[in-house]
């Protein structure tokens, strides 16, 4: 059996070529795309460490949106980190350079663990900020009181959560087990000594997963899928046309009872922040959430996974 009919079976060869030359195509773009991700990944890191340093003053400390906004620069900076933090000494594959260590490789699993939780933290935490905004702009609006607004429940969403993610995020790691899988010698050009060697170490994916036609690979794929990345992005949706909707009747209301116009604006920032928050989770997230309904949907077939 070919390599080409195991990546891609059940297809014909034309299409099998056509399916390669794309992934060569996309291959050669993403050659240049990590060194694209550090910088990136640099300038998140900084303003998210700025937002942090403003955010946590005491004089910020005033209502749940804000501990949510805490939470969320939180798990951006950490999902920042966990991009750059492979790039400290990283090996240059076909150098000189030794094979990571067994420890960097197990550290460098839970760097994507981390960022894993933290992505999902960080959108669920998004639909929190949204909806107690909306409940608490609601019954402003229509003076009734609400305990969304107080701190205590801000760090009890934050801690949720969290935990909550930990958990999935724990699950994510079990997927992988690291191996042994081959002896490094360096080229005579290096300098080692004569005997020199070093173990390379690599993580493969549990043989569990691949038990009864993939069955735990796909439902981590369709859960994680929904659960992380499609259904917080339609709640967003969901929440932002709330919010639109309620900011206009909020803004009728100041009218008709006379409230300052400074006043107003001053309370509808966190609304506004989290309209664009929506849009940005959208962009960002929503097309993950697709690929891994996609893995799902052709487990079976390795060439597109």
């Amino acid at each position: 059996m070919s390599n080409h009919t195991v990546l891609f079976p059940n297809f014909t060869d034309e299409t099998t070529q056509l399916f390669l030359n794309f992934n060569e195509i996309v291959d050669n773009l993403l050659t240049k795309f990590p060194k694209a991700e550090f910088y990136v990944a640099g300038i998140g890191a900084i303003t998210n460490i700025l937002h942090l340093i403003v955010i946590t003053r005491k004089s910020m400390m005033t209502s749940s949106t804000n501990v949510i906004l805490i939470g969320i620069g939180i798990h951006d900076l950490m999902v920042m980190l966990s991009i750059l933090s492979p790039f400290v000494n990283r090996a240059r594959i076909g150098g000189c350079d030794p094979p990571p260590s067994l420890i960097r490789v197990h550290l460098e699993l839970l760097s994507y663990a981390i960022s894993d939780s933290s992505r999902r933290t960080s959108s669920w935490l998004g639909v929190s900020l949204a909806f107690v905004r909306f409940v608490v702009l609601k019954n402003s609006r229509k003076l009734r009181p609400t305990n969304l607004g107080k701190l205590r429940i801000g760090w009890i969403l934050v801690s949720v959560t969290s935990i909550i993610s930990i958990i999935f995020a724990a699950a994510y790691r079990f997927r992988f087990e690291v191996v042994w899988f081959a002896t490094w010698h360096p080229p005579p050009s290096c300098g080692f000594s004569e005997n020199f060697t070093r173990s390379e170490y690599g993580y493969l994916q549990r043989a569990i997963f691949y038990d009864y036609h993939e069955l735990l690979l796909k439902m981590s794929f369709l859960i994680d899928g929904i659960l992380a990345k499609c259904v917080p992005c339609f709640i967003l949706i969901l929440l932002g046309f709330l919010l639109v909707k309620e900011l206009k009747q909020a803004q009728e209301s100041r009218k008709m009872m006379g409230s300052r116009k400074k006043e107003s604006g001053s309370k509808n920032r966190t609304t506004k922040i989290v309209i664009c928050m929506t849009i940005s989770y959208l962009v960002a997230e929503f097309p993950l959430g697709i690929i891994m309904i996609l893995q799902f949907v052709l487990a079976e077939t390795p060439g597109f996974l």
